[in-house]
């Protein structure tokens, strides 16, 4: 809750305001894991569909691929088709870090996904199209992960 609060502090002051496309890069203050925390804005929420769900996925993979950041977590709103949304989210990550980093040896994308724990059994039904697509691009690793505490 520490992390929620600073925030909302931050939506506050107006340092935030979480319109569709901001990006704000901020410190944890060690009140989580890991060192800093990169936002995006998704707009309001009753426009928030999966499609730009998916765009502003994409662009933050484009913003992690210039930032050289990649061993990182994102979590994923809650989102009618959500199943089908982390999938193509993960495309998009994939996409944005292949197309640059690609030829490179030893190269080596680590993506962690929070996602509300009713969608797994869908996830790894769905996942087919897109093992099919990392195939054809790269050595890869998909490990669902059911010991989280979360719903």
């Amino acid at each position: 809750m520490q992390m929620a609060g600073y925030l909302s502090r931050l939506w506050r002051k107006g340092f935030w305001s979480g319109t569709g496309g901001e990006t704000m890069l901020v410190p944890s203050n060690h009140m989580v894991k890991a060192h800093k925390i990169l936002i995006k804005g998704l707009g309001p929420a009753d426009k928030c569909t999966r499609k730009v769900i998916i765009k502003r996925i994409g662009e933050l993979g484009e913003t992690l691929r210039r930032l050289q950041i990649r061993d990182f977590g994102i979590h994923m709103p809650v989102a009618k088709g959500g199943e089908m949304c982390v999938l193509e989210a993960c495309a998009r990550l994939v996409d944005s870090f292949f197309l640059y980093y690609g030829g490179m040896p030893d190269f080596l994308l680590k993506v962690k996904f929070s996602i509300d724990r009713a969608y797994l059994p869908a996830i790894e039904v769905a996942s087919a199209p897109l093992v099919r697509r990392l195939d054809l691009l790269l050595d890869y690793t998909i490990i669902f992960d059911r010991s989280g505490n979360r719903p």
